[in-house]
């Protein structure tokens, strides 16, 4: 059954786990489920789409070994991201 949490279905689904996280970018939004996949919403505090990203258009949504999130356009334009705190290596302080 379908709820305001459900994933809107989509002819071309695409879903990719990054940092813990379900993620789907539908309809220039990114839609994410902290609980693998039970409930769905529009997340805009921690993840947002780059200006000039196509509103309308459905697109592929990969997460890669090195941490990066890459979007696939349909009209061929690739976006590479990443959250900063993925990308470096907590040192603890020796003293």
């Amino acid at each position: 059954r379908d709820t305001d949490y459900s994933l809107p279905k989509e002819l071309n689904l695409s879903v990719a786990y990054y940092d813990d996280n379900l993620i789907s970018v539908q309809n220039g939004k990114f839609l994410v489920s902290r609980d693998e996949g039970l409930l769905w919403q529009n997340d805009k505090k921690d993840y947002y789409l780059p200006e000039g990203f196509s509103q309308e258009e459905s697109s592929v949504v990969v997460a890669s070994s090195a941490e990066h999130l890459w979007i696939l356009e349909q009209d061929g334009t690739l976006w590479r991201g990443l959250f900063n705190r993925l990308a470096w290596t907590r040192q603890d302080k020796k003293n």
